[in-house]
């Protein structure tokens, strides 16, 4: 163990997490073992620690289930769908499940790629400049392309579960903790609301169904609209009643708070948006790839004379590293615990 470092307790009382794994390390099978080194974040479900995967070295990120919640079926069920969903999905957009186990307590835990970079919350609060954050959120459409060609569906897309590369600003989208799988077969409302009300569909406040690639788009929609305005459209709910009201209607122009100053976007933008935003899932966009192409059109039309908030934002992995935590977090209430991906070829 390098100096300074110091391996973090597993619920089991252990220094780190062994498990048996196929190792391609001179033609013989080896222990793998995953020492716990630095505490990333924790929320209602979950904690996540950066963690040194033996005897590669590779940096990873580790995700364990809450004492207090490990027990619970519904939590673990909701658990090991995330690695069923992270698992099916194979894109450089999303970021990858490389490993699922047991620790010795026999509790399950997640091993995700790790990521370093800002959070696309970031980059909307800081503005450095709409072609950038466009760019992110069309990343983050073709990566949702993928997922729902792999038949998944994030529930809980927001901007801070999607990071941006800091070499390159591409976006990768992580935290598939409540995410479903379109099972004709499974009922697809059994779980309740789970997500983040400020990005649901109001079906999905409701705890209705079918959830299907318009659920994950109506938060695309909330997404592009936070980035256009400078806020969601939703900020001033402060309830759920009242986030219910506003998202059983239509929002026209007059109803969304204007574009932030300096920022000129064509009218077909915000059509995009009404029909993101729109409360009916038949009619909003049916396929992520169709909105990343339309979107990827209309920014070319948008004139940003915006003073960017923050420089160099991306100049550095390390300064840029964000761990965004949602203390709600918890599947069974509104919101998800997120963590890092991987900045790994």
């Amino acid at each position: 163990m390098a100096r300074g470092r110091r391996a973090l307790s597993l619920p089991s009382g252990g220094e780190a997490i062994h498990r048996r794994r196929a190792c391609h390390h001179r033609g013989r099978m080896s222990e793998a073992r995953y020492e716990l080194v630095e505490l990333l974040g924790a929320g209602g479900m979950g904690r996540v620690y950066r963690a040194v995967h033996h005897p590669s070295g590779e940096e990873v990120a580790v995700k364990l289930l809450h004492p207090e919640v490990r027990e619970d079926p519904l939590h673990a069920r909701l658990f090991l769908d995330e690695a069923t969903a992270a698992a099916k999905i194979d894109d450089p957009r999303v970021v990858r499940l490389l490993d699922l186990g047991r620790d010795e307590g026999g509790y399950p835990f997640l091993v995700m790629q790790l990521a370093r970079g800002p959070s696309l919350e970031a980059l909307i609060d800081q503005w450095i400049g709409w072609r950038p954050i466009a760019a992110a959120l069309v990343g983050t459409l073709e990566g949702l392309a993928a997922a729902h060609a792999a038949g998944v569906v994030h529930r809980d897309l927001k901007p801070a579960n999607v990071l941006l590369e800091p070499m390159t600003g591409s976006a990768q989208i992580l935290d598939f903790g409540v995410a479903a799988l379109i099972d004709p077969l499974r009922d697809q409302i059994r779980d309740g609301v789970v997500g983040t009300p400020e990005y649901m569909p109001p079906e999905q406040l409701l705890g209705r169904g079918p959830f299907g690639p318009w659920t994950d788009l109506y938060a695309v929609g909330v997404m592009l609209a936070q980035i256009v305005r400078g806020r969601s459209p939703f900020a001033d709910q402060e309830s759920l009643s009242g986030l219910l009201i506003a998202k059983a209607h239509h929002l026209t122009p007059r109803a969304l708070p204007g574009p932030r100053e300096g920022l000129h976007v064509p009218p077909a933008l915000q059509d995009l948006i009404e029909r993101l935003l729109s409360p009916h899932p038949r009619e909003r966009p049916r396929f992520a790839i169709s909105v990343a192409d339309e979107l990827r059109r209309l920014a070319e039309q948008v004139v940003d004379e915006v003073p960017p908030h923050a420089v160099g934002i991306f100049e550095s992995s390390e300064s840029a590293q964000m761990t965004t935590i949602d203390t709600k977090s918890d599947p069974t209430q509104p919101g998800s615990i997120t963590h890092p991906g991987l900045d790994l070829p």
